[in-house]
């Protein structure tokens, strides 16, 4: 998840994540510099369906 910098923000949004996902750990990613210098993210992940 991108991050923002701000502790409880972040918090806030890793725990929501994790509990539409309760199955999956959320992780925070600080992205900033990617926004900063023009980029984007669409998706960060590590996780593969079973079976894949």
């Amino acid at each position: 998840m991108t991050g923002f910098a701000e502790p409880a923000w972040d918090e806030a949004a890793r725990q929501r994540v994790e509990e539409l996902f309760p199955d999956r750990d959320g992780h925070i990613v600080d992205t900033r510099e990617l926004w900063y210098w023009g980029g984007g993210i669409h998706c960060v992940t590590n996780d593969q369906p079973a079976g894949s």
